[in-house]
């Protein structure tokens, strides 16, 4: 799963200093999947007790062909 994930960096804070941003990433390799299984996975599997669901966290919104190689493409939502 990991390959078709862009590696996003952690946002640097307001008024943060260079120090202090490096010292508060410096455990995170990557912060897309972290983020996913640390803030995301807790909350839907919340979610899904709440509702005594076990799916339907997605989206899909097809917006159609791309420009110049015709693949194609989606929006894909957590909800």
């Amino acid at each position: 799963m990991m390959e078709w994930l862009y590696d996003v960096k952690e946002l640097k804070l307001d008024g943060e200093s260079k120090f202090d941003y490096k010292e508060r990433t410096k455990d995170v390799k990557h912060p897309i999947v972290e983020k996913l299984f640390r803030e995301y996975g807790p909350k839907y599997s919340k979610r899904a007790e709440e509702k005594g669901t076990k799916g339907g966290y997605t989206r899909i919104l097809k917006k159609g062909p791309r420009r110049g190689d015709a693949a194609e493409m989606v929006i894909l939502q957590l909800i």
